[in-house]
């Protein structure tokens, strides 16, 4: 009797437990403020349903820092047009490449990109966020970046420059200062 109830204990635990652990990994999908939504399993920029539910901030900021994390083990790599991979990047090459290792479809250009998510405030920045500059004296987007650090008077960004490669620099820095036209976060 007390190995048949010691076997009945047994079964439940491992297969209560398995239930439960099952039902804690169900996908979710989550949308953001501009009504774009979010999937943990494929984050691509879709019209909003009935059944979304909130990315929490907690989750954005958690992606964000691995974003930025993931981005910056690529700062040494050349600068190549239309290059997405160590062997070179262009600035939204980068940025696409980097977004699309956490399943974030963005598009390829840095004008199309910044046409995606809510622009903010530069003393809102936060780190994740996209800063866009006209570089040619065009006013119309041509170069992106993706924001690694908010310090208390500069924003350090993450991008590929023609020259260097991919490094981190400064809005302080008079050449950005100048071309700097806005930012947008794409995780809210």
């Amino acid at each position: 009797m007390k190995i048949r109830l010691f076997i009945f204990v047994f079964f439940m635990a491992v297969f209560g437990f398995a239930q439960t652990s099952k039902a804690s990994y169900k996908k979710e999908i989550y949308k953001s403020k501009k009504s774009k939504t979010l999937s943990k399993k494929k984050y691509t920029i879709t019209e909003p349903k009935e059944t979304d539910l909130t990315l929490y901030a907690d989750e954005a900021n958690y992606i964000a820092k691995q974003i930025s994390y993931a981005a910056q083990e690529n700062i040494g790599a050349k600068y190549k047009s239309g290059g997405t991979n160590q062997n070179g990047f262009d600035c939204s090459g980068l940025v696409f490449s980097t977004f699309l290792l956490y399943d974030i479809i963005l598009p390829r250009t840095s004008k199309e990109m910044s046409d995606y998510g809510n622009t903010v405030e530069s003393n809102n920045a936060k780190l994740g966020d996209l800063i866009f500059f006209s570089t040619n004296n065009s006013g119309r987007v041509n170069h992106v970046g993706i924001i690694t650090d908010i310090l208390d008077n500069d924003i350090k960004f993450i991008h590929s420059s023609v020259h260097k490669g991919v490094i981190i620099s400064s809005l302080n820095e008079n050449y950005y200062k100048k071309s700097f036209i806005k930012i947008n976060r794409i995780l809210d």
